[in-house]
C-alpha cells in the first residue's frame, strides 16, 4: 500500500474528530502518507443544497490534530486557506 487519500468534504467527515485517531495512528505506524483534499471545491455547485457537501470539512485547520502524530506524513492537495506556514515543510 502506497498511501491513503481522503476527501473530507465528499466523504463527510471531520479529520479532527477523535473517532479517527486510531486511523491516523495506524497510518503513522505503517509509515504511509495520508493525502487530504483541502480548500474549497466546485463539487455540488449549482445543485440543490450543494448536494449536501460541507466545505468546512476541507478546512486545512481541521488537520491540526495530526500534530499529535508527528510520524504521520500528510499531504494537503490543492492550495487552501487559512494555513499556518510555520508548520509546513517542503518535500
Amino acid at each position: 500500500m502506497a498511501g491513503f487519500k481522503f476527501h473530507p468534504s465528499l466523504q463527510g467527515f471531520s479529520p479532527h474528530a477523535s473517532a479517527h485517531y486510531p486511523l491516523w495512528e495506524a497510518l503513522e505506524e505503517l509509515g504511509v502518507p495520508a493525502l487530504f483534499h483541502t480548500g474549497q471545491n466546485g463539487v455540488g455547485a449549482g445543485l440543490s443544497g450543494g448536494r449536501g457537501i460541507m466545505l468546512r470539512y476541507s478546512n486545512p485547520l481541521m488537520l491540526d490534530v495530526t500534530a499529535g502524530f508527528p510520524g504521520l506524513t500528510m499531504i494537503l492537495a490543492h492550495p487552501s486557506m487559512p494555513t499556518d506556514t510555520r508548520r509546513c515543510r517542503r518535500i
